[in-house]
């Protein structure tokens, strides 16, 4: 899943499924394009929390600020 514009992101935070992990890789693609993109922080959040990924603790931090 490539996101090249604002409609791609949109059509993917509107289609989005914690338990994708298709979606979860393209919005870790996103935050480290993007590390100040706020918008798609807590929906990566809420992927890794739901599949159980071990980078929920670092990612609920960096969420957090």
């Amino acid at each position: 899943m490539v996101i090249e514009s604002a409609t791609d992101l949109f059509e993917v935070l509107d289609q989005f499924d914690p338990n994708s992990s298709m979606h979860l890789k393209a919005l870790e693609v996103l935050v480290d394009q993007y590390p100040h993109f706020h918008l798609i922080q807590p929906y990566l959040l809420k992927a890794i929390k739901q599949q159980k990924h071990e980078k929920f603790d670092k990612t609920l931090s960096l969420a957090a600020i």
